[in-house]
């Protein structure tokens, strides 16, 4: 794969963490391809948190799919930025099956489900689904 990978852009899965991520990559590492699968939310929240598209030339967007394949098949890393408290992660077990490690925030449990198949950064507590960073 070759895509940086992003799934169901909504407040409770770190759409606002993301889109300064995003921000980061545009300006420092535009050559990094970001893929933005849409589920519950779509890619127009990336707009909604104040991204600048005229920086974000390397994004792309994969409409909701049934078969996750379509965007595991091209993806060489998943973001799990979940300021929720995730009781499971299903993503990113499914990318992890499918040989793609993970970076993903500290939440819930999401540390014991991602193990050694990739890494937990801490996001501070005070961070939620309210906050525009």
């Amino acid at each position: 794969g070759k895509y940086l990978t992003y799934v169901n852009p909504i407040p409770e899965k770190g759409v606002f963490l993301f889109a300064r991520i995003v921000a980061a990559l545009g300006e420092r590492r535009p050559d990094i391809p970001v893929l933005v699968v849409e589920g519950r939310g779509r890619a127009d929240w990336l707009r909604r948190c104040g991204l600048n598209s005229a920086n974000t030339t390397s994004v792309f967007r994969m409409p909701n799919t049934s078969d996750p394949r379509n965007f595991y098949h091209v993806s060489r890393l998943l973001i799990m930025p979940s300021v929720w408290q995730e009781s499971f992660g299903r993503v990113a077990v499914e990318g992890m099956m499918n040989g793609i490690p993970v970076v993903a925030s500290d939440r819930g449990a999401l540390p014991k489900v991602i193990g050694q198949g990739g890494v937990c950064l801490p996001i501070p507590l005070h961070v939620s689904s309210e906050t525009r960073t």
